[in-house]
């Protein structure tokens, strides 16, 4: 089978996208090789300059005369059947014994340290006495995989760095993000529309330069990062109520022409 492909990145400085498709080793089926960039671009806006970038991404796919292998995805959590838990406690009490008891319990050998303290204690003996105090502590230690592109439901992916940080450089490499199998009867069309999708809340607009004397009222900064977001929805490929898409690309190969070749 032999793809077209198309890709438009209308603002690649801010997300670019490049899509490879080949045919598998599995019959009627072709694996979807991914390049995806995020950058931070700059807009000079009279007395400001402003900063753009991105908290987190979407990859949403909508295959065309197929499905997606859903056990060939990139970047799948499963969490473990079970979890191992390492803990860590130190027996404790406190208690006042007398020197002597004390010696005769541990002659004794029948207790713990600790308990060999309260087992004198018992013996009421009134001599010299010592206080003897331990800590009861219990700590837990889990471990947690951050996944930069990692696989969500309805065949989408979510990308983005631990802590909120902004999106920035490559995410994947001419990685396969998955591989797409035809339906049965050979459809006259088959191939997958991938899309970068970004929710408006997740973009960061910052004003990193402002030439007057005194700073932006916060209403006027809301209008501001207001018309940057639509400035940028008009630029992009399309938008919707959900989000704005900043790159597209479509593959798709016509199964009865290339049969018939």
């Amino acid at each position: 089978m032999k793809f077209n492909e198309k890709t438009e990145n209308p603002l690649g400085q801010l997300v670019e996208m490049s899509t490879r498709t080949v045919e598998s080793n599995i019959e009627m089926a072709a694996d979807i090789f991914v390049t995806l960039c995020f950058g931070v671009e700059d807009i000079e806006l009279e007395e400001y300059t402003v900063s753009i970038k991105f908290r987190r991404a979407y990859l949403t796919t909508e295959p065309n005369g197929g499905r997606i292998d859903p056990n060939l995805k990139h970047g799948i959590r499963k969490h473990p059947e079970r979890i191992a838990r390492e803990t860590e406690i130190e027996k404790s009490t406190k208690t006042t014994v007398s020197n002597n008891s004390a010696r005769e319990a541990i002659v004794s050998g029948k207790f713990s340290p600790i308990d060999q303290s309260i087992e004198a204690s018992r013996k009421g003996k009134k001599e010299t006495s010592e206080v003897a105090e331990v800590q009861l502590s219990e700590r837990n230690t889990d471990f947690f995989e951050h996944i930069p592109v990692e696989a969500q439901g309805n065949d989408r992916w979510i990308i983005c760095n631990e802590k909120d940080i902004s999106l920035s450089g490559y995410y994947l490499n001419n990685d396969r993000l998955c591989r797409i199998i035809m339906d049965n009867g050979r459809p006259n069309r088959f191939g997958i529309s991938i899309a970068v999708e970004i929710k408006r809340q997740d973009i960061a607009i910052e004003i990193t330069k402002n030439t007057r004397w005194f700073p932006l009222v916060p209403n006027k900064e809301k209008l501001l990062n207001a018309l940057i977001g639509q400035r940028l929805a008009s630029i992009a490929h399309g938008r919707n109520d959900r989000a704005i898409t900043f790159a597209k690309s479509d593959t798709f190969v016509n199964s009865e022409v290339d049969h018939e070749g």
